[in-house]
Parts: C-alpha cells; structure tokens; sequence
C-alpha cells in the first residue's frame, strides 16, 4: 500500500513537468505510465482487504457540488485527480442502498477516493511549488555534512561553496542544490504521505518518523548519485525520468518497513453524522477559496495616459530608429526594436526615443520607460532619477539578456538593486536535449504581465534572483545555467550542465510594486527582435507589460474588494473550524477543491482586471494559417537555413512592407485578417470551411495560396482555388521572365527549379515558355492570388531572416513585396521607414540584372554589425 503512495505521487510529478522529471514528446516515451493504474488498483485491494466503506454524510454534499465544477478544469491531469474523487465518493456511499453489490462497491469507491484525494493535492500543491523552487537553488548549509559523508565511504572530499570529490582520475566539485537533492518529488511524496496518513487516521509519531526517514533518504540519494557521477556515469542521471523513479521507489520500502501500526477505519461502516457539521464543512471551504483568491488577485490600478518613451541613450544594441525596409538587408535591419517601437503606437497614444540623460524633467511627460539592453552604465543621478519615477507612479520595464553580454545585466543591477531583482550572468538553456526552450504558462496564478502569453519559443534568457517581496511573474522548467564563458564574444559557456551548474526551475521574469509605481523585468531581449516579434507570445507579452506598468499603485475599488475578501474568508474560516478538525477537512477531500475554486476566481478577476488591452488604432493583418497547413515556422523550435519547408523569412518580409504577419492556428483565425495565406495546404476542408472562405473573400479579404508538390505528397490547393475559378497544374521546372510581369527590366530571368503552372486568373508572373506561374481572380471585393512555386520561397533557397541575400534571394523577395504591395495593394498600417514605391526601388537600381549571379550585388545597401548569435 505504501509502494503505491510513493508511486501515485511520482507520476504525479510525471504528469505535473516536474523540473527534475522533465516532460516532453521524447520523454513521454521513457516514464513508465502502467504503473498509474497499477497503483490505483493497490489503493483499491487496500480498502478492500480492510473493509473501510465510509457513510460519512458530512462532506457528501459540499464535495459533489463543488467537484462538478472543478471537473470543468482546463488541463486532463487537473480532471483525473478530482475526478476520482468524484466517482469514489459517489461509490463509497452506497453502502447504504438496498441492493446486491452495493457494500462491494462502496468498498472499492474508498479506496478510488484515497487515490484521488492523494492526487488531488498533489495538483493544488504544485500552483505554489515551482514558484518556490525557482527562486532559489543552492543548499550550501548542508556541504560540510555531504564531504563527511564521502569521506566516511572512503572519498577524499572538502566542503566550502562546493563540495569536492577526489575521483579515479581528477577532482570534481558538486554543487548541492535542492534538485540534486530531489526536493520537488520528495516534497510531493512527502505529502501524499501526509495525506494518506490524514485519512486512514494515522498517530502522529507515524507522521514524524515519515518525515525524518524521507529527509535521510534525500541525503542518502544525493551521496550515491554523486558518487556514481565521479565514477563516470553521466550527471543526466539526477534528473531523466527512469532514474528518479527508480531513485525514489526505496522510499516507499523504508517507510514500509516502519514499525508502527497504522490504526485502520473500523470494519464497520460508519454511522451517519448530523447535517450541521455539513455547513461547517462548506464554511470552511469557502474561507479557504476566499483566502486563496484574495492572495493571488492583482491589483489592477489605476490607468494612466499611455505615455511611453524608449531609452537609446544608453542602448548599442537593439535599436528602435532602424527602419525595417525594403531597401536595406542585413543582420542590423531584423536584430532589432523598431517593429516593436511601431507596433506599440497602436496601443498607446505616445511612444518617443530618448537620445538625452535622464532627468525629472525629461521622465515628467512620460508614464513609461522601457530600459532596453543597455550597453552603457547609468549614472547616480539617472539611477536616483529613476527610483523617484517610480515612487511617484511611473513604471519601468527592463529587457536583458543571457550572460551580461555587452554589460546588458550589469547596467539593469544598477537600477534593479533597489528592487531585490538580479540578472544573473547566466544563459538558460533546455536540460532536454538541447533545445530552445518552449515557455508554457500554467493554469493559474498568472501574472498580468504574461497572462497572455500562450506557448511562446524563447531564444536563450538568463535567470534572474529575486527577493521574497518580488513576484516570480515568469518561471522557466527543465532548464539549466549554463555559465558564461568571457573569452567568447557573445559570452555564450560551452552549452553542457556540468557538476557546479544548477538545473531545475528558474525565474525569467519578475515584477513587483513600489510605492505608486511599478517595475517589470524580462530576461531574454532577442525573442522581441523583428525576426520574431510577431510570433505567438512576443507582441502580447510587450503589450502586456507595458499596459500593467501603465498603472499606477492604490485602485481604491480593488483595495476595499480584498479587505473584504479576507474578511469573509477569516469569518469562514472561524465558524468552520469551531464546527469540523482540520483532520476532518482533509480527509474529506474539500480542501484542494477550495484551493481551485479560489484560483478559479483568481482568473476570473484577472480576466475581467488585466485583459489584452483593445488597440486605440485598428490594424489590418496578414494570417498565416496553420492548421491545413504543411510548412514550418519558429513556433516550438528554430528553423534554419537547411529547413526546406521553413517560411521564416516569407513571414517576417511582410513587415519590410510595414504590414503585420500572425500565426493562426485555425481556419476561423486565418480569416480575421485583411489577407489569409496557406502555404502548402495539405489537410481536407469541408464544405462548410470552403463556404466560408468564399464569403470571406466576397466580403473583402484576400486569399493567397502558396503550393508546389511532390509525387509522394497530396495538395489540397484545388479545394480551395477552384470556386474561384483557378487551379494548380502540373510540375514543371521553369524560368520566369520576369520582364513580362513587370516586375524587372528586360531580359530578367529567374530559374524555379519546380515550379507548377497555375491554370485561370490573371497571369501575374509568367514563365519563358509562356506558362502562368502565378494568377490573381478578383471576387467580390477581395482578390485570390494563387502561385506554383512555394518551394522557392522557403528559408533554404530564400535566405534567413538575418543573412545577406544573394541576388537570386533579392529577386524572390521582390516577387513577395509585388504581390502584397502591388496585386493586393495593401498599404502599410504603421510607418515602415520605407520612402520609395516599388517602381521607384527598380528605378534607383537596387536589383541587379544578373539574377543567376551567386554573389551579393554591389549596389545593395547592406548593415551586418557583430551582434550575439542567438
């Protein structure tokens, strides 16, 4: 019965993407998922061996009321739990009933709810646990105790900020952190212990000696593991999935070798209890969801005018005032913040640069400034300056980056000491495999700042120390510190976790309030670069922060709302407790439901309080729909140069032309915008998806549809051209002349090594031989524009967004502004830096007429500073 405890509580942790037992497609493969109902079933033989079906009527009512609505929970791993706890105690009341198998039954529904209610606080916990475990790592106190430990199984070894071992061939140093030391899976078996304990009534020496064997283990697993790490076996082992199962299962025997009894529930059910501690029950499950609520709310402020200013001053790197254009290439015109500085004039009506010191009278017109990546230190006066602006009620949103490169971090410190907020010269990176790290927020207890972030792909961050007065509003999982290494120009370690490098959870974002105004930090500066402002999770997260630092501190509404709450709660909380033990309140499995029901509220409010704000200028968009859909974008991990059906740069040249690309992931999203582009479409559409494409050109909008196959892949590209009247022929490999389109002066040719005609329209880009390589149909008042040769526009034949194109690239480019700018005719929603038309680019010779050159043309304008290779 134990063993199942221990098991249900590990993968408990599985499921929950524990930092030590990381989670992914790959992993998923090695956790061994049986041993989740073989362990359900050991809850179940228990209960019936023991014969402990409960009748107790004191928490039936408040537990199924409250349970149908927790079941409506946004993730199955939130459902499973309670609703085991739903159907187990729905089972283990029928011991009452008069019919055959009703005793059978409600034996097994006990123990279903044992296993439920282990699980369902298992989950409650974990809102709080990776917070806490983020903010710190080390565990130094504890080194001087492990280097006698070796010593005393025959290992030279030393203590001080680390602990070193004398190996077979060298010395190695050991960091002592709390996830070598297994804290998150020990800390959620310990209480599934503790809850398992609470319901089958066990004394308290049982508790204390549990807690005493489960902390001796800890140290025990850590002393084996480093040894087994100094005898060669990789570091991977104190945190890939199989491992710490394996590690941690022992617990399970020690503790059930203890000799103690644990008194069992009588044989006997239960007599029936009086209703009246039922409303003592649902007192106290108020109270508990009222406190949890009025904890986790944020106040939403007070709102200020929108003023925001951009300091340059002291920023080399990242710039806002470098136009992103047609004109001008190179890794400087997408390596930087102008369409983050363009974009958010549509949220906020002044967005200014600084280029002078910062003084109270130039901060006085403004409620917003964004410290961007500075490269330059502040002065005394600017750090005071600034301290005062925030006292006063002005916010400030700090961006830095991984490993103090270029004295980024060092800059920020100077201003953030204040705060209790640090950026650590570290780089971040994922523990699984090596990949870019995906940032997944959780279900609840969002912060304003991120609320609305979703899945976003993060480049590479550094972590960032705060203080307990600081809230944690971004908290990265399975990830490590890589240290910095300065010989390196971009400061970048060797991307290995090694002994002394911490791993686990770790803070990369924080916020906090000061006196009436607010600061809010972010740790990774490339991720809000042109290249990828525009993917999910970028623009939202600056809009975000930007509108909660647009708040000031002492909304009187929100202030009476919490006293209040706490006032309800603590009157609960007193008439229940005078009423039901805490005992009680757990073994009747309403007190993570209350915990839930007040997140639950939590979110409610933040949806209603801290909602994406409405643009107070309407852009149109161009939707890039997804999900009939066969191309790549950087949206859970980069794509490069050998990518062949990679459309990063197709994506981000929309922008050149001062236009505004999403992803949009279903079809009604794609057709929110004032262009929907399908590239490759691959996925059957219905008839009720191609009726309402056709009313969503016939009202306006533009359809444009990339495609080119291969014998061994299946278009849907006709479905959605023929109601138009076009289709996409067979493969050909063609040569556009350029010059029949107008597109470039006579005799510019372009080799499309498979291409596809496409048949009906309006020729706009025509081969040598004649053949239509692109059409446009206007309808209704939209315009579909269909072309064959997609293949030529992904990323390994038309460049990454940060090289130097080639002339061929150019051309390929050139084709993409002529069929936004020109077929659609779409005009810019924001200013793009661009002063010249296409007709006057062509003009001032910008392309040359050799297309099949393979070098840079000499009269291309190009900028490509050294910046970090992110």
């Amino acid at each position: 019965m134990i063993a199942a405890v221990a098991i249900w509580a590990l993968v408990a942790a599985v499921l929950l993407n524990d930092p030590i037992l990381y989670l992914n497609e790959r992993a998923l493969i090695e956790v061994p998922w049986w041993l989740l109902p073989m362990s359900l079933s050991l809850f179940v033989l228990d209960a019936f061996k023991n014969r402990e079906p409960n009748t107790d009527r004191r928490s039936w009512l408040v537990e199924a009321v409250a349970l149908i609505g927790v079941l409506l929970a946004p993730t199955l791993t939130w459902q499973f739990g309670f609703g085991l706890v739903l159907v187990g105690s729905a089972m283990s009341r029928l011991s009452a009933a008069q019919f055959f198998g009703a005793r059978f039954a409600a034996t097994i529904g006990s123990g279903v709810l044992r296993a439920g209610t282990v699980l369902s606080f298992l989950f409650a916990l974990w809102v709080y646990l990776p917070e806490l475990l983020a903010r710190n790592h080390e565990f130094t106190w504890l080194n001087s105790t492990i280097a006698g430990a070796f010593r005393v199984l025959g290992f030279p070894a030393a203590s001080g900020g680390l602990v070193h071992v004398t190996g077979p061939t060298e010395i190695l140093a050991f960091a002592t952190s709390w996830e070598r030391l297994g804290a998150g899976p020990l800390f959620m078996i310990v209480c599934a212990f503790v809850v398992f304990g609470f319901h089958k009534r066990a004394p308290r020496v049982w508790f204390a000696k549990v807690a005493a064997i489960s902390a001796l283990f800890a140290v025990v697993r850590f002393l084996v593991l480093t040894a087994l790490v100094a005898d060669g076996i990789e570091i991977e082992n104190f945190y890939v999935p199989v491992v710490t199962l394996g590690s941690f299962l022992p617990l399970a025997v020690c503790i059930g070798l203890l000799k103690v009894r644990v008194p069992l529930s009588p044989s006997t059910p239960l007599e029936p209890a009086p209703l009246v501690p039922a409303f003592g029950l649902g007192a106290l499950l108020v109270g508990v969801a009222l406190l949890t609520m009025g904890l986790s709310i944020d106040d939403p402020g007070v709102a200020k005018e929108g003023r925001i200013l951009i300091d340059e001053t002291h920023s080399g790197w990242e710039w806002t005032d470098e136009p992103l254009t047609t004109e001008l290439y190179g890794n400087k015109t997408t390596y930087n913040y102008f369409c983050m500085a363009e974009f958010l004039r549509h949220y906020f009506p002044v967005v200014d640069r600084n280029y002078e010191k910062i003084t109270d009278s130039r901060l006085e017109d403004y409620d917003v400034i964004i410290l961007k990546t500075p490269t330059y230190v502040y002065s005394e006066e600017e750090v005071a300056t600034l301290h005062r602006f925030v006292e006063g009620g002005g916010g400030i949103w700090t961006i830095g980056d991984h490993t103090d490169v270029f004295g980024s971090s060092t800059c920020l410190n100077q201003v953030l000491d204040r705060y209790g907020i640090e950026y650590v010269p570290d780089a971040l990176e994922e523990l699984p495999f090596h990949e870019r790290q995906v940032y997944t927020p959780g279900p609840f207890r969002r912060h304003p700042t991120t609320a609305h972030m979703g899945d976003c792909l993060v480049a590479t961050s550094c972590s960032l120390k705060i203080e307990p007065r600081v809230t944690a509003s971004m908290v990265g999982h399975t990830m490590f510190a890589d240290r910095a290494s300065y010989s390196k120009f971009n400061y970048f370690g060797d991307h290995e976790m090694d002994n002394t490098e911490q791993f686990g959870q770790f803070v990369q974002g924080a916020a906090i309030e000061s006196g009436k105004g607010r600061v809010s930090c972010f740790s990774d500066s490339t991720m809000l670069s042109n290249f990828t402002f525009y993917f999910p999770g970028k623009w939202e997260l600056t809009v975000s922060s930007i509108d909660w630092l647009n708040h000031k501190n002492g909304n009187v509404a929100f202030l009476l709302g919490r006293i209040a709450l706490f006032s309800l709660s603590l009157l609960a909380l007193y008439f229940g407790l005078r009423r039901v033990l805490p005992a009680e309140l757990i073994r009747s499995s309403t007190l993570p439901v209350a915990i839930l029901v007040g997140l639950f509220g939590a979110n409610l409010h933040a949806d209603h309080c801290h909602s994406l704000p409405e643009p107070i200028k309407p852009y149109p968009t161009i939707e890039f729909e997804r999900d009939h859909c066969d191309y790549l974008l950087p949206l859970d991990h980069e794509t490069h140069t050998w990518d062949q059906t990679s459309f990063h740069s197709f994506f981000v040249w929309t922008q050149r032309l001062g236009q505004i690309p999403r992803v949009a992931h279903d079809l009604d999203s794609s057709l929110r915008g004032a262009v929907s582009v399908f590239i490759r479409p691959r996925k059957e559409f219905t008839e009720d998806e191609i009726g309402k494409i056709e009313r969503y050109v016939q009202s306006g909008g533009h359809l444009v549809v990339l495609d080119e196959t291969t014998p061994r892949e299946t278009s849907t590209a006709n479905q959605l051209l023929s109601p138009f009247g076009l289709a996409l022929g067979t493969k050909k490999a063609e040569v556009a002349d350029l010059s029949k389109s107008g597109l470039f002066s006579e005799g510019s040719e372009l080799s499309l090594p498979s291409a596809h005609a496409i048949i009906g329209g309006e020729p706009i880009i025509v081969a040598k031989s004649g053949t239509p390589l692109a059409s446009v149909v206007k309808h209704g008042a939209g315009k579909v524009v269909a072309l064959g040769f997609a293949r030529s526009f992904a990323v390994d034949r038309m460049g990454h967004v940060k090289a130097l194109p080639r002339p061929y690239q150019i051309a390929l480019s050139e084709i993409e502004y002529f069929l936004f700018e020109e077929v659609l005719e779409l005009s810019p929603p924001v200013p793009s830096g661009s002063t010249r038309s296409l007709g006057q680019r062509l003009v001032a010779g910008s392309i040359p007429s050799d297309l099949h050159r393979d070098e840079p043309g000499s009269e291309l304008r190009v900028s490509d500073p050294l910046r970090p290779n992110d």
